[in-house]
């Protein structure tokens, strides 16, 4: 049978085709869309039977679907492959983090994993609930992931080998284009109908955009290690103190801060948005608020811990034999993480629809009013990312623009007949 591209009923025989299932199993299926947090270049399928035994199957399309039928977007199947591979070299290094790969299959573009569905970190901050112990979580998973990945510890041909096999350029290409090319921002017919297109703000700073192309630089052009290319909070589920990171077809070599940059856009955007969730109680949001922006100092301190003490314990002897240099490697790492954060905040309201920490914000005038607000902390932040050396003063600044923005509301709205 043809599994090119996959149907409910053909993921089902697909299963049973592989033996992924006990002969003669009753099978049931549901296909796992954009609504659930999905992506919008690949079939996703849970298939299960009777016994509780559940499987992921995901399968590479040649096309991108977010925008509907009308579009034609080709994008490479090779991914599949890519992202199985990813996977399958994270296990070895975080496994208790990630879900198994069962079963890789390049000729239908598409590999099946173990299946653990629990609701993800962005779920949980949405309702208001903060779970304590992830961002040191995050923090290690991240440095594990990037210090087994890097020249600090694989002899330099195989780290070479590394960056020639995760070059994947195309789903690169994408995401590049998404967080630095927002004149190329895909056409949809009247996106900016009803909310406010900020790029000619954005492209009439000159300053900014000089920094945005520094910052590109630093996304584009350094192999550090291998990075998972899109960590956002959609992309960790959590429950019970269990973390698991999935959808990884981004994954390519980059540098020590893409990651984390990407992962603390995910923090600071909750964090504006408290102010606006009239679905949650004023002491529940001022005290998610304060959490998730302090939290984000935890997140790199435990990176770096966790990576010190890995290049102290298993870096090559050349490495260990110099702890002095650990500090030249990481000398401008929170600038970066923090410029890339900006930038990863800048693109979620350029962008429509990818702003999802706030849609629980139904009034159309504090959406819109929350957009701006974003838009002047990222533009903060990738302006002044140079100059800020440690997290507490990243925080610092974008709890002053947000505290500016507030105050300058309030004086208008006294102003106001």
């Amino acid at each position: 049978m043809n599994f090119a591209d996959l149907t409910p009923a053909r993921a089902a025989c697909y299963a049973r085709e592989r033996g992924l299932f006990a002969p003669g199993a009753s099978l049931h299926v549901h296909e796992i869309g954009f609504s659930e947090g999905e992506g919008f270049v690949n079939h996703l399928y849970k298939v299960w039977d009777d016994s509780g035994k559940a499987l992921i199957i995901k399968q590479a399309k040649p096309y991108l679907s977010y925008w509907g039928p009308r579009e034609f977007v080709p994008v490479s199947v090779s991914r599949s492959l890519i992202e199985a591979n990813a996977i399958i070299l994270r296990t070895s290094i975080t496994p208790d983090a990630i879900l198994p790969v069962v079963l890789v299959d390049s000729e239908n573009n598409l590999f099946v994993q173990e299946c653990w569905q629990r609701p993800s970190v962005r779920t949980w901050w949405r309702q208001g609930v903060w779970l304590p112990e992830f961002p040191a979580q995050i923090g290690k998973y991240v440095a594990r992931n990037a210090f087994y990945t890097s020249e600090i510890f694989l002899d330099i041909d195989a780290h070479r080998q590394l960056a020639g096999a995760f070059m994947n350029s195309s789903m690169r290409s994408l995401m590049e284009g998404i967080l630095f090319s927002f004149e190329d921002l895909h056409p949809v017919e009247g996106m900016f109908d009803s909310i406010e297109d900020f790029r000619p703000a954005l492209f009439a700073d000159s300053s900014l955009c000089c920094e945005l192309l520094a910052l590109r630089d630093v996304y584009t052009k350094r192999t550090e290690c291998l990075v998972h290319g899109d960590l956002h909070t959609s992309n960790i589920m959590y429950e019970d103190s269990r973390m698991v990171v999935f959808d990884m077809e981004y994954a390519h070599m980059g540098a020590y801060s893409t990651d984390l940059g990407y992962l603390l856009g995910n923090f600071i955007s909750p964090y504006l948005a408290m102010p606006y969730r009239r679905d949650l109680p004023k002491d529940q949001r001022v005290d998610f608020g304060r959490r998730v922006l302090a939290a984000m100092s935890t997140v790199v301190d435990t990176f770096l811990e966790e990576f010190r003490s890995l290049w102290e314990a298993h870096a090559k002897p050349m490495y260990r034999s110099a702890p002095e240099y650990f500090p030249y490697v990481f000398s401008d790492l929170v600038p970066n993480v923090v410029g890339l954060a900006g930038v990863q905040l800048l693109g979620r309201v350029v962008n429509p629809g990818a702003d999802q920490d706030y849609d629980p914000i139904r009034d159309p005038e504090e959406h819109e009013e929350l957009r701006h607000l974003t838009l002047a902390v990222g533009m903060a932040l990738v302006k002044g990312h140079r100059e800020l050396r440690t997290m507490k003063e990243a925080c610092a600044l974008i709890e002053s623009v947000a505290s500016g923005f507030h105050a300058a509301k309030a004086r208008k709205a006294r102003v106001l007949p």
